[in-house]
């Protein structure tokens, strides 16, 4: 007679998702501070090197604000169907290049094809819509509603750091 036994699956050690919850919302901080350090020096890039008009420098970060948030809907439903970490994995490769598209422009249509970029990446790396998804909360369009206050309020709050410290951490715009 043989009796044979399985083992329990294997379990994470943090079954809350704490983990996951920190590093989202510590990589959320890290690309506010980023991009906020660099703003000064790229409105000063913009107005001083390039000679664009403050109009246009606004045009610029305008569009890429817009877009990121008007992006939110179409980008949570793509999330829906390729997952959070690819969309994750997507959004800092799309974010990068969009930064390198940044740095090489020298008109106003490279500007703006770098902000589209700029606008998708932040888009899809929305750090209270990739929790849900992770922790599979149902379809990303609920996910604000499912996710409770707690943790969208702290990435919204690491989030709103940046504003505020990245210029700070950036130093002054010659």
């Amino acid at each position: 007679m043989t009796v044979t036994t399985t083992a329990p699956p294997a379990t994470d050690t943090d079954p809350s998702g704490r983990r996951v919850v920190v590093t989202v919302v510590a990589v959320q901080l890290a690309a506010c501070l980023g991009f906020f350090a660099v703003t000064a020096h790229l409105v000063a890039h913009l107005r001083h090197d390039l000679g664009l008009l403050a109009g246009t420098v606004g045009l610029v970060l305008g569009v890429r604000v817009g877009l990121q948030y008007a992006l939110l809907p179409p980008v949570g439903a793509v999330t829906d169907r390729i997952g959070a970490r690819r969309t994750g994995a997507i959004a800092c490769a799309v974010r990068a290049l969009g930064f390198v598209l940044l740095g090489g422009a020298g008109t106003v249509g490279a500007l703006l094809v770098a902000a589209v970029f700029l606008a998708v990446g932040g888009a899809a790396f929305a750090g209270d819509l990739v929790i849900g998804r992770l922790f599979d909360l149902g379809s990303t369009a609920a996910t604000l509603a499912l996710t409770g206050v707690g943790v969208s309020a702290l990435v919204a709050a690491f989030g709103a750091r940046g504003p505020g410290a990245g210029p700070r951490a950036g130093g002054r715009a010659p």
